[in-house]
């Protein structure tokens, strides 16, 4: 029998599954939608950091593993599980869903920086309790994807066979007031630092690429809403100081 569906009136639901239907994109574009509106629903709880693992389903499945095996609210069994909830947030924003995916990540950044609540020092914990208690502190590979699905994803800066993919999917509350954020990596060995400005702080899907300015007469292409750099302008660029590439947004 399945496990997860709607039992005795009790949803059963977990997020791995609805991550791995997303990022894998085995859910179509109506399915994406449904799943979105039902994690929402069952699954999210802001009082403990976003997404739980899964809803309480009120047995012990001693077929099931370990998971069932905890009081509902702790580790596998119903826990703020931040890999996994990093991994749903990455998924969103590979979907075209800016806002849910910001929405899962900064509830997990917020829960973490909650010193009095989380009870721990600043940092994503393995998970976050009953309580919204952070447990397992830094025993978690949730960091690293948190950061990947920030720069990748958010400020949209990522490699694509060779060349640098510029996609920004930031959400108005990621910039300043006055409109700006900016990002500064390596990539390809070489510094780059992408600016955007954004003077009436439009959302994610009101803003386009507007304009863009590139120093060392570096050649790209547009493509959407993005812009490819490729490989061999990358390899031209020096390795001393910083490359600025700053693209202005608006309607």
């Amino acid at each position: 029998a399945a496990l997860e569906g709607i039992r005795g009136g009790r949803a059963h639901m977990m997020l791995t599954s609805q991550v791995f239907s997303l990022r894998n994109g085995t859910a179509d574009a109506t399915q994406a939608e449904k799943i979105l509106r039902s994690a929402k629903e069952h699954l999210f709880d802001a009082s403990c950091g976003g997404y739980r693992l899964n809803t309480d389903f009120g047995e012990i499945k001693t077929d099931m593993g370990r998971m069932f095996g905890f009081a509902y609210g702790e580790k596998e069994n119903g826990a703020v599980f931040s890999h996994m909830a990093v991994m749903y947030a990455n998924a969103l924003y590979t979907r075209g869903f800016a806002r849910e995916g910001y929405e899962a990540l900064q509830a997990l950044y917020t829960q973490s920086m909650d010193l009095e609540k989380g009870q721990i020092y600043p940092g994503i914990p393995e998970y976050f309790g009953r309580g919204g208690r952070g447990l397992y502190h830094y025993l978690t590979g949730a960091a690293s994807w948190y950061m990947l699905t920030v720069v990748t994803r958010a400020f949209g800066v990522r490699g694509s066979y060779g060349d640098l993919v510029v996609d920004p999917m930031l959400v108005k509350e990621q910039f300043s007031e006055e409109g700006l954020a900016a990002i500064q990596l390596k990539f390809q060995g070489k510094n780059i630092q992408i600016q955007y400005v954004n003077a009436d702080r439009l959302d994610h899907g009101a803003y386009h690429i507007r304009s863009i300015e590139a120093g060392e007469n570096i050649q790209y292409t547009r493509e959407g809403d993005c812009i490819r750099i490729p490989a061999e302008q990358i390899d031209k660029m020096s390795e001393c100081g910083v490359h600025r590439i700053v693209i202005t947004l608006g309607k």
